[in-house]
């Protein structure tokens, strides 16, 4: 039996739908996508496990989460090596738990306390990745990010979405709070 993998984020999610952030790239217009996340809590403290589903409504896409921590640090929850598919696309309606009801791996909050943020964006065409975020090494199941802070990240996925022509994509911001 394979152990389960502990990864050590702080991390909480709630229900929302984010505001429309569009592209304005040329070329055949797609649908925007709506960002829906769920959690069963507001607040996490150390050591609680984090749970959520992620959706993309109205139209489906490519859905990426990111959590932002007190520091500035950037992890990527999906897509991810550890169960979810590399491209993370999911048709409209669809519902991506995370982390999966197989998985060999939780997520906990811990240390440094303090408000955080996901980031959730979700594009109508895949995204290149390279510049966000990237796996440390062959085995890593998750990546790191390249970037530090919350505004940072949202501009370079802005930038990866307007890469492809006719994109258009909606981000959803949600701070977030993990107590000792």
């Amino acid at each position: 039996m394979t152990p389960l993998l502990r990864l050590m984020l702080p991390a909480f999610l709630l229900v929302a739908c984010g505001s429309a952030v569009t592209g304005t790239a040329p070329g055949p217009l797609l649908p925007r996508p709506v960002v829906l996340l769920t959690t069963p809590r507001l607040t996490l403290a150390f050591n609680d496990r984090l749970t959520l589903t992620a959706s993309v409504a109205e139209t489906g896409g490519f859905l990426y989460v990111y959590l932002i921590d007190p520091a500035g640090e950037v992890n990527q929850l999906l897509p991810n090596r550890a169960g979810a598919a590399n491209d993370l696309r999911v048709d409209a309606g669809q519902v991506v738990a995370f982390p999966p009801a197989d998985a060999r791996f939780f997520v906990i909050a811990t240390a440094p306390a303090g408000r955080a943020t996901l980031l959730a964006f979700a594009s109508a065409r895949a995204l290149n990745l390279a510049a966000i975020s990237a796996y440390a090494t062959a085995d890593a199941q998750f990546a790191d990010g390249r970037i530090t802070g919350l505004d940072a990240l949202s501009a370079a996925l802005k930038l990866a979405a307007d890469a492809q022509p006719g994109n258009l994509y909606n981000e959803t911001r949600l701070s977030l709070t993990i107590t000792p």
